[in-house]
């Protein structure tokens, strides 16, 4: 999304039952940060930029199944409106999302991904969580240092692989070990 005030928090999957609840794929970390977020915005694509004023709902009721989020929100009150917005992307304010470490992974990716001693091996795709750390997902680089068979790669999210951030220059400074490229 172009706003940096806003940080996209899901995915409107499904809807459920008759009443305008909808069905929201989370893409934050911890389930928590949900019961922070009072109003959404609903956006038709994931970079936000069709964005209008109206498109901004109170959440009425939210509530957890499995892996999912059900949520009511304002306005949307059967079926047919829950469809309608079926596919959307669900955007929250930064602000009411404390992070803990200072920063969303939502922030890092597009980053240069950069190794001590190979140089950039390629650039941040996405991040997810996973059983025991967060794992960030690394397109590969095209550059000759680096086999490019695979065309992603897996880097856990721990102090002996990423070793720091370069807000200024969007560089991730990583330290990998043998055969993580492959």
């Amino acid at each position: 999304m172009e706003n940096n005030n806003y940080i996209c928090v899901g995915k409107i999957v499904n809807t459920h039952g008759l009443n305008g609840e909808i069905k929201l794929y989370p893409y934050l970390n911890d389930m928590d940060d949900y019961k922070k977020i009072n109003t959404v915005i609903l956006a038709s694509n994931e970079d936000g930029k069709s964005i209008q004023n109206n498109d901004i709902f109170n959440i009425l009721k939210m509530r957890y199944q499995k892996n999912m989020i059900l949520m009511t929100v304002e306005n949307i009150d059967n079926i047919e409106d829950a469809q309608r917005i079926k596919n959307y992307f669900v955007y929250a304010k930064k602000e009411d999302i404390e992070e803990e470490d200072g920063f969303f992974y939502s922030d890092v990716i597009g980053f240069l991904v950069v190794d001590k001693n190979l140089g950039v091996v390629g650039t941040v795709l996405e991040v997810y969580s996973g059983a025991a750390q967060d794992i960030f997902i690394i397109q590969k680089n095209n550059d000759n240092n680096v086999n490019s068979a695979n065309k992603t790669f897996m880097i856990p999210s721990v102090k002996q692989f990423i070793k720091s951030f370069d807000w200024d220059n969007k560089i991730v400074n990583v330290e990998l070990i043998d055969g993580m490229l492959e």
